[in-house]
Formats: structure tokens, sequence, C-alpha cells
């Protein structure tokens, strides 16, 4: 059986023959076909990870937290880690596959089986939000750019979870597109067998928010629109995770509950929702959405960008127009003041997740171009 190295951003361990972490439901359907002999993170550390953050320093605190990531220096530095990973394993590795494309699997990686995934390129985020993209010198946005098109070029494959970021990877990087493939990714939860939604679930008027980046989240537009919510339904609440509890006097209806690790918790809030709203100013793509999608919510998402794939307005969810309060409020009260249509279009929604968003037929749709790759010579 061939033997398949994860490389990822992400912190994922293994527990027995199980991984667990985010992204590890990919590593663990991988698993179920190949042998993933492990996922490892070619995370800087030490006097490297100073002088990144030194060389990476920006004057603006928010710039400069993105440049610690995204910078040539960052990519080449991490590139020569997952390169000495890689090398350091224990048994041969057949192909290296990697999550995201931050960093490449080596600094002489060009005749290394590698394919990688990702939701997002520079490209994408320099045009819809350049906070994501803040290069002090034209310079070094180009030797970025350049370093994501050596990736994608050499790559056997490039998997990407939207349409959304595939074009980006054709067009702005020239990859050629028989070697970009749309799989789609699957729910951090799983959903029931059998589903058997709380009693008055879906006429609890209750809304469901999750992010921590609340402005690129669209959270400032969520509240404005929430006022007209609260008008039309005065006993509808609004329940926000990720961000801290404001200091500013509070918002009539809405629930602070700050951030949440614990699965099992976060899990039970998104089972007593009605529907999940998160309307980002910028999303690639949104593992929330899956994750709500799943569980049996309708979905307010934001037109336009990766989520297209899966949200199909007015059947399992609404795509609003980005940054525009107004159209958010009557996706809500529509949801929130249907019960039956919250329902139906919740049980739509984890119907179709089932039939597309599972990790095991994101991998069945990797597996020809998986076997592809680690045919090649």
């Amino acid at each position: 059986m061939p033997h398949i190295l994860g490389l990822s951003d992400y912190t994922i361990h293994r527990e027995n023959s199980h991984f667990t972490g985010k992204m590890s439901g990919l590593f663990n359907a991988l698993d179920a076909h190949y042998t993933v002999i492990d996922v490892v993170q070619p995370h800087l550390r030490g006097l490297a990870r100073q002088v990144n953050r030194a060389l990476s320093f920006h004057p603006k605190v928010d710039y400069w937290r993105v440049l610690v990531s995204a910078n040539p220096h960052a990519f080449r530095a991490r590139s020569r880690v997952a390169g000495h990973l890689i090398d350091s394993q224990p048994e041969p590795v057949d192909l290296v596959f990697q999550n995201l494309a931050i960093f490449a699997p080596g600094l002489d990686f060009h005749e290394r089986p590698y394919v990688v995934m990702t939701d997002n390129t520079h490209a994408i985020a320099e045009r819809h939000w350049p906070d994501w993209a803040p290069y002090r010198t034209r310079r070094e946005h180009e030797a970025f750019m350049a370093l994501e098109q050596d990736l994608f070029h050499h790559a056997r494959v490039v998997f990407t979870h939207s349409h959304f970021a595939r074009n980006s990877i054709i067009n702005d990087y020239g990859t050629p597109a028989d070697r970009v493939v749309v799989t789609g990714v699957g729910s951090g939860f799983t959903p029931p067998a059998e589903y058997d939604p709380l009693p008055g679930r879906y006429a609890s008027q209750r809304a469901l928010f999750v992010g921590y980046d609340f402005e690129r989240k669209g959270g400032d537009h969520l509240l404005e629109a929430w006022q007209s919510v609260r008008k039309a339904l005065p006993d509808a609440t609004l329940q926000i995770v990720g961000p801290e509890v404001p200091s500013a006097p509070a918002t009539q209806g809405v629930q602070w509950l700050g951030r949440i690790t614990d699965r099992d918790r976060l899990r039970r809030i998104f089972d007593e929702a009605a529907c999940f709203v998160m309307p980002s100013l910028f999303e690639p793509y949104g593992l929330a959405f899956i994750e709500a999608m799943s569980l049996g919510l309708a979905c307010v998402a934001p037109e336009g960008y990766g989520v297209a794939d899966i949200i199909r307005s007015g059947e399992n969810g609404y795509l609003v127009p980005v940054g525009k309060a107004d159209p958010i409020a009557d996706a809500l009260i529509a949801l929130l003041g249907d019960p039956a249509a919250a329902e139906s279009m919740g049980r739509q929604a984890r119907t179709d997740t089932l039939n597309y968003a599972r990790w095991d037929l994101v991998v069945e749709r990797m597996r020809p171009h998986l076997e592809a790759a680690l045919n090649r010579n």
C-alpha cells in the first residue's frame, strides 16, 4: 500500500490509529485507502522563528501577524523545515500530501512527488481582502507570488475546496487546468446517521454566528442587521461564538459566548440553533458553513465566494450581498420567523452535505488523481 506523508500548518495529532485536529478528517479518510505515515507541521521554532518575526516586522500589528506567515522568507524557511521532516521519515514516502500553500515540501522539491490542497491564494486575498496580502514592497509581493506559482506548477495535482480557488490557480498562476481539481471538503463534525432534531429547535428563533475574526466575518454588519431582526421578531436571539465579550453596551437579544474550544460543547450550541449566519466580507470557502449544514442548519452566507458551490439561495440557505445589512436581516427574518421553512431548508442542507461534503466522498473524488500521481515516473 502506498505510503503518504501529510504536511499541514494545522496541528494534527495521531491518537492510536486516528488523527485529531483541524482537517484531520482528510487524513483519516486517506488512511482508509493508503498508509498515512504521519501528519507533520513545518513550524518555525527558536532562532528561526525570531529571525522571521524580525524580518517580517510591520508597524501595524495586524499586518505583522499576517506577514509572519506569508512572506518570502517564511515560505522558504518553512520549506526548509518541511524538507527535513520529509527526509527524516523512518520509511520511504511515496507521496507528500500538503494542506495549504504557504510553504513547499522542501527547498529542492521539483522532483519530489507531492500534491497540494488549498482554499485560497494570495492573488485572491490581494483582490478581495488586502489585509491578508500586506506586502511592504512590490518586489516582496512578486516574490511570494512566484513561490506560490512554483509550488502549483510542480505539484502533480492541486486540489481545491471550490471553483473560486480553482479559477485563481489557473488564471492567476498559469497552472494547467487538467491538474487543478475541485473536491470540496468534509465537516469537522460527524453528522448523525438518523436526523432527530431537538424539540422546538427551529421555533427557537435562535441564530448562531461562529467566527474569531469578527470584522472580516461580517460581524459589524450582522449587528446592524440584528436591530431590524429584533423589531420584526422581538424574542429572537443571536449567539456569537469566537470574539471576546465587547465592552460596548449590550445589544438586545445578543449573547456573547466568547471563545469555545470544547468541540462537544460547540456541537451542542449548533444543535440548539435554528439557523447559522456568517455574512463575511471575505471568505474563500468557510468550513463553518459545512459544519452547520451537516448538523441541519440553513446558512446565511456571502455571495460571490467559494461557498456558492454548496449553498443554493432559497433552497438550503441564503446568499446575501457582501457588506449590506438589510439583506442579512431579510434572510434571518425569513428563517427565524418561519420554523417550517428553517426546518425544510436545514434538512436539505444536511442532505446536501451527506451527499457531497463528507471526507470519505472527498477522498473518493481525489483517488483517481492520487493514483495517477503515485504512478507517474
